[in-house]
């Protein structure tokens, strides 16, 4: 997790533990136990490098300081510790891609818990301060919408979108 979501989160769980509902207790949850999750399968993308560079290392030093080279690949792939170099660089490479899938996955999942604590925490302020005086946000570039429950615009037919990837924000003019 980069920096800023890093504290994003810690920001978001200080401002949740204002409202005491059970949707907030069980949104805290949720949180912490996929940001455990994530920890640990990161943990394991590190060992799985670790040990595909370990994998690769001993393939490379048997190719170069055997004793008796062998002098074509079918003698070199029969030997006992060139096998156990290879299943490990393969086991471990084949993991570490699964590994990093995962990720992924658990970085959605927080990013979707990230948005439903933003969402509660709206309605926590609106509870408690009432309606905003000046009218919300829209973004116009990429068309997502300015308050949770709205459905996001499309793009119209020819219509371009913005190169440098800046969002651009406006009032809405009602």
């Amino acid at each position: 997790m980069s920096r800023a979501h890093h504290r994003e989160a810690a920001f978001l769980k200080e401002a949740i533990l204002y409202d005491d509902t059970a949707e907030r207790h069980k949104l805290e949850q949720r949180i912490t136990h996929i940001e455990r999750d994530a920890r640990c399968v990161g943990r394991a993308v590190w060992l799985m490098v670790l040990l595909t560079a370990v994998g690769i290392s001993g393939l490379c030093y048997c190719a170069v300081f055997l004793a008796d080279f062998p002098q074509n690949m079918e003698q070199f792939s029969t030997r006992l510790v060139v096998k156990i170099f290879g299943a490990l660089g393969l086991g471990s490479l084949i993991s570490l891609l699964a590994f990093m899938c995962l990720g992924l996955a658990y970085g959605r999942e927080l990013n979707l818990r990230r948005a439903e604590c933003r969402g509660l925490i709206a309605k926590l302020l609106e509870s408690r301060l009432g309606k905003p005086a000046s009218r919300p946000l829209r973004r116009l570039e990429t068309g997502l919408p300015a308050e949770p429950g709205q459905e996001p615009q499309t793009r119209r037919k020819g219509q371009a979108g913005d190169a440098s990837g800046e969002i651009f924000l406006t009032r809405i003019n009602q």
